[in-house]
């Protein structure tokens, strides 16, 4: 998958890196998701499927909801892996294309 990033090994979903299915920066299914069954994104639920979906579908509000669920208050823990899955997609750096002055 090489237009997708996932965040965490226990995503359902990816993020898309180029349009697809969908556009930048939306998701797409990894797998099999029944309706009622969680949504997970940085490996935390983001809301639930209300349709079946199939693996490399748009996942969205038109097949996805919101709800309650645990909430675990750690932040940061995943952060490093979601740092890795970044590094991985890295471009080139930021550059400003200009001249240094003294003083700014």
């Amino acid at each position: 998958m090489a237009d997708e990033i996932i965040l965490n090994p226990a995503d359902s979903v990816a993020i898309l890196t180029a349009r697809g299915v969908a556009p930048q920066g939306h998701k797409v299914a990894l797998r099999t998701m029944a309706p009622g069954e969680a949504v997970i994104k940085y490996g935390q639920v983001i809301g639930y499927a209300t349709a079946p979906i199939s693996p490399g579908e748009h996942v969205h509000t038109h097949n996805m909801v919101f709800g309650e669920h645990g909430r675990d208050y750690a932040p940061g823990a995943g952060l490093a892996a979601a740092e890795a899955a970044r590094d991985r997609f890295a471009g080139p750096q930021d550059s400003f294309l200009g001249y240094h002055r003294p003083g700014g």
